[in-house]
């Protein structure tokens, strides 16, 4: 992934021009699942709404702030430069959050928990 993949941040429900925070993306992972039975057979619709994001340096105060306020949503839009992808993110928290700090690099890693995974032709999202 190089430096013109992005993640874009705003608190939900406000204009995606209020308070954007943009950070590149050193890599990013987004989980999609079916509902199954103890069987294994699946019991439902694909659902969506897990994305890990790693970005360098150290957090800005309002990331910290969106880890530590448990009701504070915020969307996204992920855009991966290698394959062009987009993904919308809404009405995410955050639910993990790690900082890595060594001698080469300091890294941050947080999990969105959303309720809506967009990809524009497919739209995924939780019960």
């Amino acid at each position: 992934m190089n430096s013109a993949s992005y993640i874009k941040l705003w608190n939900s429900g406000t204009s995606v021009n209020d308070e954007v925070q943009t950070f590149d993306l050193l890599s990013y992972e987004y989980k999609l699942e079916k509902p199954a039975s103890v069987n294994g057979q699946v019991t439902g619709q694909t659902q969506g709404g897990n994305v890990v994001c790693m970005i360098s340096g150290f957090p800005a105060s309002t990331l910290l702030k969106w880890m530590f306020d448990g009701y504070l949503l915020k969307d996204a839009e992920i855009f991966d430069s290698l394959t062009g992808t987009r993904i919308n993110v809404k009405e995410a928290k955050c639910s993990d959050f790690k900082i890595q700090v060594n001698k080469r690099k300091n890294q941050v890693i947080f999990h969105l928990s959303a309720m809506v995974l967009d990809f524009g032709d497919s739209c995924f999202s939780r019960p």
